[in-house]
């Protein structure tokens, strides 16, 4: 019994370091709100910490709410130009390729965009809007 309790916790503690395999997802057509953190607004129902794809849809005025890192954002061809208005406690953090723009514009309405590791901003625009007062 405690070889087996002593191979079972190894075997948790081991799996537990195990790094989050990253999530791809792509934004819906017809998604529920245009809040980007909401899961449901994504195929497959989570909010993407790989690669988030983005195509035609109705809703391409998106607010991102809470901080968020993820590998990149990639804009299909076809795709409408894309808004994000970050609030201004959210953060996106780029640490693969960045952005993919085979789509329109994007544009980003905050100062708090980062591009790490090798990612860029490929031909995204990118407005960075301060606040009018500290």
């Amino acid at each position: 019994m405690r070889g087996y309790l002593l191979t079972t916790t190894a075997a948790v503690a081991l799996l537990s370091a195990m790094p989050a395999r990253a999530q791809n997802a792509t934004w819906r057509f017809n998604p529920l709100t245009a809040t980007y953190d909401f899961a449901v607004n994504w195929t497959p129902v989570a909010v993407p910490t790989g690669t988030a794809f983005f195509g035609a849809t109705n809703t391409p005025n998106l607010t991102v709410l809470t901080s968020t890192t993820l590998g990149g954002w990639t804009f299909n061809a076809g795709a409408p130009a894309y808004t994000f208005t970050l609030s201004p406690i959210a953060a996106v953090r780029f640490v693969g390729a960045g952005i993919v723009n085979g789509g329109s514009a994007t544009i980003f309405n905050n100062d708090i965009v980062s591009f790490e590791n090798s990612s860029t901003a490929g031909n995204a625009t990118i407005i960075n809007v301060l606040p009018t007062s500290i």
